[in-house]
């Protein structure tokens, strides 16, 4: 069985295609379908996936100076980054890249599926990317793959996997479709007919945009947040690295849940002031 690999901004899911012709969602070691596409690149070694998500748990208990180097060297979001020649400054001044960051995330999810499920060796990955990626990034998605430890690696365009998804589901979409891809750091607009091979194919270049998601929402509603607050305080809370860890949860949550509600409050208890500004 080959892995499947569903590489997202904010969450990466792996899969297999069982005997039914019906991919089936791995969890990983921490129960997780949805997995944090989250890496902390600490001193003592890097945690990926919820082990680095829930460092950020611990930021408001810390100082300044800890808060500083830990948000410095979590990483989060880098499947936008994914660019050639981009790299990312830790705060004792090594630099990573891009690459490096993605292959520690492909990395743990071939060990979790191997350890958890295929009890082997794990060498064939199909990994999905937006549509509009350009060939330097998909190029820089396979390096990755490879430095995670898989040698065969086929990339598919994520609404060619998403119109697959549906069929294997077993939805009846026709000879064409439209997708509507939108997810938490890239948006892809893309009609799918399908070939006479049975594959479906783009009959025209698909549209998107490589910096259109749920990040961007999140800081649509974190600046109202931001903004809101030292309106009526008259204090800017984006100063406090803490604070603004709290707003971003809260931001996120909220958006979590405009997904099936029309709108959702936010409170913010535990921002509370003294003499020198929020705690």
């Amino acid at each position: 069985m080959k892995l499947g690999i569903d590489f997202g901004t904010s969450f990466s899911t792996m899969c297999v295609l069982k005997e039914d012709g019906k991919p089936h969602v791995l969890r990983d070691a921490d129960g997780n379908e949805k997995i944090p596409s989250v890496v902390y690149w600490g001193d003592d070694g890097v945690k990926v996936g919820q082990a680095a998500s829930d460092i950020l748990g611990d930021v408001p208990s810390m100082d300044d100076d800890e808060k500083v180097e830990t948000l410095g060297r979590l990483v989060k979001s880098v499947k936008r980054e994914l660019l050639p020649r981009h790299t990312i400054a830790l705060p004792d001044g090594s630099v990573i890249t891009p690459v490096e960051v993605v292959a520690e995330i492909l990395k743990y999810l071939k060990r979790n599926a191997e350890d958890l499920y295929f009890h082997a060796k794990v060498s064939d990955v199909s990994l999905t990317h937006p549509a509009t990626f350009t060939e330097a990034q998909k190029k820089l998605l396979t390096n990755a793959a490879k430095q995670a430890g898989f040698s065969d690696v086929r990339l598919m365009a994520e609404p060619i996997a998403a119109a697959m998804g549906y069929v294997a589901s077993g939805a009846k979409i026709g000879k064409g479709v439209l997708v509507f891809d939108l997810g938490g750091g890239t948006f892809d607009l893309a009609y799918l007919q399908k070939g006479t091979d049975g594959e479906y194919h783009f009959p025209v270049p698909p549209l998107g945009d490589a910096r259109c998601g749920g990040d961007d929402f999140d800081q649509c509603v974190v600046e109202h947040l931001v903004r809101e607050f030292k309106r009526e305080h008259r204090l800017d809370l984006s100063r406090d690295p803490a604070a603004m860890q709290r707003i971003r949860e809260a931001a996120e949550k909220a958006k979590c849940e405009l997904s099936s509600s029309m709108s959702s409050d936010i409170n913010l208890p535990f921002i509370t002031m003294n003499q020198d500004g929020p705690v």
